[in-house]
């Protein structure tokens, strides 16, 4: 288990407001991520500890300090929640949101994955976007992060459309990449058709995309008709096919 971008940033918020220095020098000196960093701006000393921590080849004793220590405060802030602390409750139910935006969870205070141990959604979503930040795209990142920081802030609707518009957008630029006529690539539907007709895509996996298509058009941006569940079931479908995608154009033009 490992933290993503978006739970260390909000972890990195809780700290940096609710204490002080001499406190975030017994917290880190207990779970083993103090640094010399005395002196400096809490959010400049809590980024230097925690920011390396989603970079790969990260030391995996450090990843376990940081997951500790974000437990410890989720496992105290639900304790004051059940006391009716109404700031504890607020930033429980924000870091909650956080963690499930990067596939993990809290259940009554206690870290666990969200949905499935047998996928690390943190890892996933950092490889998407690797691979988007490598190959210079512009329109699919942005519609995955507005996905991401929706589904984060309960917009689920929102979150929806935005996943929708995300493979689209990554359709687009595949059939872009792959393009070799005059003119405009296709777009749209005739990106997709594109992607079949040079064979970067079977019949079948046409079919597979064509109906993930029709089942992100239904329960969109209509407020109401769409629950957390839903929504992050969207977001895994779209993020492990756009994965399955980008694998296979890296072995084409490796």
């Amino acid at each position: 288990m490992r933290l993503g971008r978006r739970s260390i940033s909000a972890l990195i918020e809780y700290l940096e407001g609710h204490f002080t220095h001499a406190e975030l020098d017994h917290l880190m000196f207990k779970h083993g991520l103090d640094k010399d960093l005395r002196g400096l701006p809490k959010k400049q000393r809590l980024g230097s500890v925690f920011y390396p921590l989603v970079e790969p080849g990260t030391d995996s004793e450090r990843i376990r300090a940081a997951v500790g220590l974000f437990g410890e405060m989720a496992e105290d802030l639900w304790t004051q929640c059940e006391k009716g602390v109404d700031d504890a409750c607020q930033w429980y139910v924000k870091l909650q949101g956080a963690l499930r935006a990067d596939g993990l969870d809290l259940v009554e205070g206690h870290l666990t994955i969200f949905p499935s141990p047998g996928v690390s959604v943190a890892q996933e979503q950092g490889l998407l976007e690797t691979r988007l930040q490598k190959l210079g795209w512009l329109i699919p990142p942005k519609h995955w992060k507005q996905a991401i920081d929706n589904a984060a802030a309960g917009n689920w609707e929102a979150a929806n459309s935005q996943v929708r518009s995300f493979l689209e957008g990554l359709c687009n630029e595949i059939a872009k990449f792959l393009y070799t006529g005059e003119g405009l690539a296709p777009t749209a539907g005739e990106a997709r058709k594109y992607m079949v007709d040079r064979k970067f895509l079977n019949e079948e996996e046409a079919e597979l995309l064509k109906v993930l298509f029709v089942i992100l058009q239904r329960t969109g941006s209509h407020a109401g008709i769409s629950d957390e569940a839903d929504c992050h079931r969207r977001r895994m479908m779209a993020l492990a096919l756009a994965n399955y995608y980008l694998d296979r154009l890296e072995g084409d033009v490796s």
